[in-house]
């Protein structure tokens, strides 16, 4: 599906902060350097442009997809003949006030983390291992070393198209390992409220530091996406596939990392097939040689 010339003078005629842009490369808007062109990418920077993006989008029946970094994102080669929207400016911001934080859904991890150890609040540490963004990170329920973001999360601001502007809280969420509402809901995650401790910055700067130096030793810091697949439960995805003998499987010039065998590395010139092809390779040599049933922790996008 095209978008419609009418769609298009309603979105380029309206006067929005960041221009949208025709035909963006999705290349650039991953972590894995791959992917076709999106028909069309909108960056709405306020709640009032967030709005009427998806009047006008309603109004035209035009497909849509949000993304955050793009670092939990396999992106295919086929282009995406719609809108792809990511949160900008005030979805950007954090408030501090006390222990609690409010925080746009498209600020990174890492500058949370950084923000809330300059307030001398400490509990954000493992986000700084984390790409991404808030948004992102709610989405998945993104964890590391033992924390994961239901530990922080208190309350969200949410949008959908048919209901607006809303709340929810943390009981409401569905949390669950690397799972939430918001996979199947379609809700938008704006801004959430996290509940963090004080702590004195000296030592919350030492805990980043170990849990960065603990990262590099053992994960990669290349073209990726993170975890390829969730961790079946009692197993590790990693241990599994080393099981199967694929560390290190090469396809083109995309493989599975001889470092941590649950990511895959982009060599640089890898194509969108050759990964799904190594994905796809990965599942059925696991499943043949454990009898266990990987499942991916990315996104694979245009959705299926």
């Amino acid at each position: 599906m095209n978008l419609s010339l009418e769609f298009l003078r309603a979105i380029l005629g309206e006067p929005w902060a960041l221009t949208p842009v025709s035909g963006q490369p999705l290349a650039r808007l991953n972590s894995f350097g791959i992917g076709g062109a999106a028909g069309l990418f909108c960056q709405p920077t306020t709640r009032d442009e967030l709005a009427r993006l998806f009047e006008i989008i309603q109004t035209h029946q035009a497909p849509w997809f949000i993304i955050g970094k793009g670092t939990n994102l396999i992106c295919k080669e086929e282009d995406f003949e719609g809108v792809l929207i990511r949160l900008a400016g005030e979805f950007e911001q954090v408030r501090f006030a006390g222990p609690m934080v409010t925080v746009g859904a498209g600020l990174t991890d890492t500058k949370l983390a950084v923000k809330a150890r300059n307030q001398g609040l400490k509990g954000a540490e493992f986000l700084v291992t984390i790409p991404g963004s808030l948004g992102g990170a709610v989405f998945q329920n993104a964890g590391a070393h033992g924390l994961e973001m239901a530990d922080l999360i208190e309350s969200v601001e949410c949008f959908e198209p048919n209901k607006g502007f809303f709340r929810l809280q943390k009981s409401e969420m569905a949390l669950g390992y690397r799972c939430s509402r918001f996979q199947e809901s379609g809700e938008l995650v704006l801004f959430g409220k996290l509940r963090l401790e004080p702590g004195d910055k000296t030592q919350i700067q030492a805990h980043e530091k170990a849990l960065l130096a603990q990262r590099k030793e053992t994960q990669i810091w290349a073209h990726t996406f993170g975890s390829i697949f969730k961790n079946p439960k009692g197993q590790s995805a990693w241990a599994l596939i080393d099981q199967a003998g694929l560390r290190g499987k090469q396809l083109g010039q995309v493989r599975i990392s001889p470092k941590h065998a649950n990511f895959a590395e982009n060599l640089g010139g890898g194509r969108s097939r050759d990964l799904i092809e190594l994905i796809k390779l990965v599942q059925s040599e696991v499943f043949k040689q454990t009898g266990f049933s990987l499942v991916l922790e990315a996104q694979q996008f245009p959705p299926e």
